[in-house]
């Protein structure tokens, strides 16, 4: 199981960084969204999106 989550992991990983470099296919306004140098980029935005779901799911299904 631990094989797989790192798999998944490392393929979501790739799949942002792919995204992060076609950024305008995914923001509303490509030359004012994640264009400067900021601490939060799109990769980092998605992860902690799925983070943020990871956590209200786990809290779903066991509370």
């Amino acid at each position: 199981m631990q094989k797989y989550c790192s798999i998944v992991k490392t393929r979501l990983n790739m799949l942002f960084r792919n995204m992060e470099k076609n950024a305008s296919d995914f923001v509303v306004d490509p030359k004012r969204d994640f264009v400067r140098k900021s601490e939060f980029s799109l990769s980092k935005t998605m992860r902690f999106i799925l983070g943020i779901l990871n956590i209200s799911i786990n809290l779903t299904a066991h509370g």
